[in-house]
């Protein structure tokens, strides 16, 4: 009879005593949990934000709803995003993602492409002087 292969597999002394205690993932839950609560938060600001000034933003975006996602494995790091307002269609993008990554940062990007990148590109380049100086600016073909 053949051996199992996974039969000599062990923990190290490190992963046997995470294994063994519980608090250490009872507590990664509460932060997970506290972080979607605020993005719960920021969704409903920008709901506000969205609604005042709707008068000059494309209906498609208006009429957007929260989404908060959840992963395990961004880079081997749990992660937490939500995106409103959301527009994402083959060509034309226009949406605003908050990340939370674990061990990492919290992060804002605004995405733009296809007819939403022509009509707000010269605005955000009039405006790139009132950004903050932590802002990161990545601009591609699409």
């Amino acid at each position: 009879m053949p051996m199992n292969p996974f039969s000599k597999l062990m923990l190290s002394d490190d992963e046997l005593q995470l294994v063994t205690n519980t608090q250490w993932i009872l507590t990664k839950r509460i932060i997970i949990d506290t972080v979607n609560g605020l993005l719960g938060d920021i969704a409903e600001k920008q709901k506000q934000v969205i609604e005042n000034e709707k008068g000059w933003l494309p209906e498609v975006v208006v009429r957007s709803t929260p989404k908060i996602a959840k992963g395990e494995n961004y880079l081997q790091l749990p992660y937490l995003l939500l995106d409103y307002p959301r527009c994402f269609d083959a060509v034309d993008v226009f949406a605003i993602r908050t990340m939370f990554w674990w061990g990492n940062f919290f992060s804002i990007t605004l995405h733009l492409s296809g007819k939403y990148k022509e009509n707000f590109q010269q605005k955000i380049v009039d405006n790139i002087d009132a950004m903050q100086q932590d802002v990161f600016i990545c601009i591609n073909e699409n």
